[in-house]
């Protein structure tokens, strides 16, 4: 679903006006996803099997963590993402009750709480970065001007000075 969106969004080759709406869809298409992930949490737990759930919980909180590089840049689609795969995962392991299970359920909430801070933190860092580029791209067309000024003047000099030196002799 994500593909078909990525290839509709490069077709349309839309503008900043349309960036909005393409956002939304992208979120969209990230719940759909964070869905799916959430519901192949419950789907392959396996109450008899401790191993098993170890491993459901591994790869479907780490698809959550992964996301979070991917997709933290636009919290909106990270948060789509990652609370029904958390809550569904967590959701599971509370719901199969007992000391163990409980507590993976309360620490993969934990982790899908503080995966939600850092996917603000990092749209902040991000944020940050880009706005201290280009205050950085400003300040390469000042210090070039600059420069320019200063060759200019160096030639003007130098023009001068020998013109001076020659009206000397």
């Amino acid at each position: 679903a994500r593909m078909l969106l990525w290839q509709r969004y490069r077709a349309a080759a839309p503008g900043a006006e349309n960036s909005a709406v393409w956002g939304w869809r992208f979120a969209v298409g990230a719940a759909v996803a964070g869905i799916q992930w959430g519901l192949a949490g419950i789907l392959f737990f396996v109450s008899a099997d401790p191993a098993l759930q170890g491993y459901v919980a591994v790869a479907v909180g780490g698809m959550g963590a992964g996301a979070l590089l991917v997709l933290g840049m636009y919290p909106r689609a990270y948060y789509a993402f990652a609370v029904p795969t958390v809550a569904l995962l967590a959701g599971r392991f509370l719901i199969e009750g007992g000391e163990i299970p409980s507590a993976i359920g309360m620490l993969i909430a934990a982790f899908g709480v503080v995966f939600i801070w850092i996917a603000g933190s990092l749209r902040r860092d991000y944020a940050r970065t880009f706005a201290l580029r280009f205050d950085n791209v400003d300040l390469m067309g000042i210090i070039s001007a600059a420069n320019e000024a200063a060759k200019s003047a160096d030639l003007a000099k130098a023009a001068f000075l020998g013109s001076i030196s020659h009206e000397l002799r």
